[in-house]
């Protein structure tokens, strides 16, 4: 591709639910503003999701993430000096296309259910947490 371009096509449009956004917030006070814009820019190129090694602008990429086990949700690892000793993990659910309406020309949603850092990604809560959004998600019918 060409620089400013993703050479891959956006597949998927990334969006966070608001308790999502709340984890981030809690997370991120009181680190420096570029781990969130790490954190951030990491997370946008799951457009190109299921790519593991998309280029983007010319770069290629490492997304490193996999299905939770017994999950219909994933986790993407981030990982940055700029987070400390800390690694980050954001729990995302690639929402499959909804046979019952008509094919719309805008992509499918990704939506970001939960952001944690890594010693708390493994514990039982969060994989609840993520379930009870996912439910709510499909719920609602977004």
């Amino acid at each position: 591709g060409t620089a400013g371009t993703r050479s891959s096509e956006s597949v998927w449009h990334v969006a966070a639910i608001v308790p999502a956004k709340r984890d981030a917030e809690r997370l991120f006070k009181g680190l420096p503003s570029e781990s969130r814009a790490i954190a951030i820019d990491q997370t946008r190129n799951l457009a190109l999701f299921p790519e593991r090694q998309p280029v983007v602008d010319g770069q290629l990429l490492d997304l490193d993430f996999e299905r939770v086990k017994g999950e219909v949700f994933y986790r993407l690892r981030i990982d940055d000096a700029s987070f400390g000793e800390r690694s980050l993990r954001v729990f995302f659910y690639p929402q499959p296309d909804n046979k019952g309406r008509e094919k719309s020309k805008r992509a499918r949603t990704i939506w970001i259910i939960g952001v944690a850092w890594r010693k708390d990604a493994y514990k039982q809560h969060m994989s609840v947490r993520c379930r009870r959004r996912v439910q709510e998600i499909v719920q609602q019918g977004r």
